[in-house]
């Protein structure tokens, strides 16, 4: 089974978080992943989720939305994994930067 983590930051989510920590849980099972947990912090740098990423070698990271990724999508990220923004539900696939030198 395909592994996924997700991922909320509880200055963003606020009073919320429980109901993101659901989102996370539901897009988990509706696609097919087993979810091995979430990564919740405050304000952050990305480097916290990027580390978590490659250490568990997860095939997927599951956000709420855009703004938990400080609006936009890090090309770092998605050298290690596929990030799913759950709204709207996007998924952006992991790739290799060498294949585009």
């Amino acid at each position: 089974m395909r592994t996924a983590i997700g991922y909320v930051r509880t200055d963003l989510a606020g009073s919320s978080r429980p109901h993101c920590e659901s989102l996370i849980r539901a897009a988990a099972v509706d696609l097919g992943y087993e979810l091995l947990g979430t990564l919740v912090l405050t304000a952050t740098p990305l480097t916290r989720l990027r580390f978590l990423a490659s250490e568990l070698a997860v095939d997927a990271v599951l956000c709420p939305t855009y703004a938990h990724l400080e609006g936009r999508v890090p090309a770092e990220l998605l050298t290690l994994t596929d990030v799913i923004v759950i709204d709207p539900l996007i998924t952006y696939c992991r790739w290799d930067p060498q294949l585009l030198d």
